[in-house]
């Protein structure tokens, strides 16, 4: 019920008008059907990205997608076997071999595209197995120190070719551990420990490229005995970011699917789209094509593609729009019901059955319009299904005992005269 009150209050105060700065580079259907099924060849990846920065002039990009596995190109394969093999010595074949193969090499031309520029290769850690290179990581915990922190801590990892990461800027995790129960995705994480190594998200390491790069730093807090620590802060910058205990932040969606502009990749390729459209933009290169199963079920939408939540969560940051479910929101909820279920209790019995519904309604409603109050002044998630449902209870439970009360006094009532009375 409180999952389904979040979702209500987000529906209702989804903004009217944002200033976008993020652009999301599409795999749809039209792309599949011209550039063929994917994964596409690697050279045109690197194609798309030298048109990219050198046509478009972008500010950052961040690949919703895992390189893990190499671009063999077959006919490279046979040029290779046939230099190591009978034309080795053949100096006509080698001099065409050294002028052909470097443009089959699609890896390398990848990389070669990526070196130098603002991008930003995504990666998976929820796994069992290890995979690829992770991108440098923010920081280095003691083991002590991670022990105390409740971040998600995986055992593996997907991540990218080493030669492709290693050109790359950065890299940031896209899977999301903190998938609620329903499946929905309301909650990201920030941040993730491998083995000790901090890493940061596709989202905010994209953000903090396209920003300079400025640092990272953890805002936490312990308990009275110091045993535990409690993220209620991330930092870069000048920005801060209210997260979780898990370093989890809220996704400030902004509307349904499609509220940010996707470009087909296939007109980015052939420049068939207005410079100002990706001019000095915020870049995402994902999917959003059924086939290609990055679909996501979100408060707003069953279907919504992956990319998307991460567009969101960058726009939100940028604008200061998470909203904060702080720590002493359990302590809240306890003291809230606490209090109106001593004062309820008290006070309904003595109050006619019209003065209790009045005072019901208007407790729900002075619940209700503070809980919004906070939600759109101070951008905190407090609950709110919990009291509501208590008012609700307390108040059938009051006329069902106040009713069968009345009832029985009627029946005793009826019972007596019905010794004198016919």
């Amino acid at each position: 019920m409180e999952n389904q009150a979040y979702d209500a209050r987000l529906k209702i105060t989804l903004p009217e008008k944002v200033d976008k700065q993020v652009v999301i580079v599409d795999i749809d259907e039209k792309s599949l059907n011209e550039l063929g099924q994917w994964p596409w060849n690697r050279n045109i990846m690197a194609r798309i990205s030298d048109v990219l920065f050198d046509y478009y002039h972008i500010k950052a990009i961040g690949y919703d997608i895992v390189f893990a596995e190499e671009d063999i190109d077959e006919g490279a394969k046979m040029l290779e076997e046939m230099a190591d093999g009978v034309l080795g010595d053949n100096p006509e074949f080698i001099t065409e071999y050294n002028r052909v193969i470097p443009s089959l090499r699609h890896d390398q031309l990848f990389a070669e595209a990526l070196k130098n520029r603002k991008t930003v290769m995504g990666f998976v850690m929820d796994t069992d197995t290890i995979k690829g290179t992770l991108p440098p990581a923010i920081t280095r915990l003691d083991k002590k120190t991670l022990d105390r922190l409740p971040l998600a801590k995986p055992q593996g990892y997907t991540a990218n070719l080493e030669l492709l990461q290693n050109s790359a800027f950065s890299g940031g995790f896209f899977d999301n551990p903190l998938l609620d129960d329903d499946g929905v995705f309301r909650r990201v994480p920030l941040l993730q420990a491998y083995d000790g190594y901090l890493h940061e998200s596709l989202a905010l390491a994209l953000t903090r490229v396209a920003l300079g790069s400025p640092p990272i730093e953890m805002v936490v807090e312990t308990n009275e005995d110091g045993r535990d620590l409690f993220l209620e802060w991330v930092t870069t910058g000048e920005i801060a970011i209210p997260v979780d205990h898990h370093s989890g932040v809220l996704v400030p969606y902004i509307g349904k699917q499609k509220s940010f502009e996707y470009l087909p990749a296939t007109d980015v390729l052939n420049k068939r789209i207005p410079k100002e459209k990706l001019e000095g933009k915020i870049t995402l290169f994902g999917a959003s094509a059924p086939g290609l199963l990055d679909l996501r079920t979100t408060p707003l939408e069953p279907t919504f593609p992956g990319v998307e939540v991460h567009a969101n969560i960058i726009q939100g940051i940028l604008d200061g729009r998470i909203l904060h479910a702080p720590g002493y929101t359990q302590g809240f909820e306890f003291i809230l019901i606490a209090l109106i279920g001593i004062i309820l209790t008290f006070a309904l019995p003595m109050l006619s059955a019209l003065y209790s519904t009045l005072v019901i309604v208007l407790s729900i409603i002075i619940l209700i319009a503070s809980n919004f109050y906070a939600w759109t002044s101070a951008q905190l998630v407090l609950p709110i299904a919990a009291p509501v449902l208590l008012v609700i209870l307390l108040f059938a439970l009051q006329m069902t005992y106040g009713f069968f009360v009345e009832s029985r006094g009627k029946r005793q009532l009826a019972h007596l005269f019905g010794q004198y009375v016919p």
